[in-house]
């Protein structure tokens, strides 16, 4: 019995199930995308590339937080 218990995956983290996957890929989407905006806004000036990349790769991960929050509650339902 106990060694079936240890060869389970762990229990699933209570609140928002914000795993350690999950940020591995969020992070990662964000740093891409922030990337991509960066390069595209590089004509325009080091400065204000580097705060559109800031900028896109912020609501980026806002945006994958937000989902991950709407797929939460939608699931309870």
């Amino acid at each position: 019995m106990e060694r079936r218990r240890a060869r389970r995956a762990p229990e699933p983290v209570q609140g928002m199930g914000l795993s350690l996957r999950f940020w591995v890929r969020s992070l990662a989407i964000a740093l891409g995308l922030g990337l991509a905006a960066f390069s595209l806004a590089w004509p325009s000036g080091m400065p204000f590339a580097l705060y559109v990349g800031l900028g896109v790769a912020i609501i980026a991960l806002g945006a994958l937080l937000a989902f991950r929050a709407l797929q939460r509650r939608l699931a309870t339902r």
